[in-house]
């Protein structure tokens, strides 16, 4: 029974993978990575309002929105309704990203 199982794992390592390897490219619904520009922010609140995740919200003291991009669920709600700009998509999946330093961001959503 034993000899019989380790044939099998080894008969498994020898076939190679049972899937192809797909060219990386991506589709015309690929979104990327989110960018925030906090030098473009206004302020207006709008992707506050319509963000489902709770990821975004006003800084009171610089009146610019600070996003936790560990809430964030990419459903670009934000980027839509950002009338400046301050939000887009990157052509590349690296991650959501910012303009802001990782420490400024955790400062800024701890006040």
């Amino acid at each position: 029974m034993v000899f019989e199982v380790i044939t099998e794992v080894l008969k498994s390592f020898l076939r190679g993978p049972a899937t192809q390897r797909k060219p990386h490219r991506h589709g015309d619904s690929f979104r990327g990575s989110l960018v925030f520009d906090p030098e473009k922010c206004v302020g207006c609140g709008s992707c506050v309002k319509v963000c489902p995740a709770g990821a975004c919200r006003l800084d009171r003291k610089t009146k610019k929105a600070v996003f936790d991009f560990d809430r964030c669920v990419m459903c670009a709600n934000c980027v839509r309704v950002c009338r400046f700009s301050a939000l887009s998509f990157s052509p590349e999946n690296t991650g959501a990203k910012t303009k802001q330093t990782h420490a400024e961001t955790k400062s800024a959503l701890r006040k």
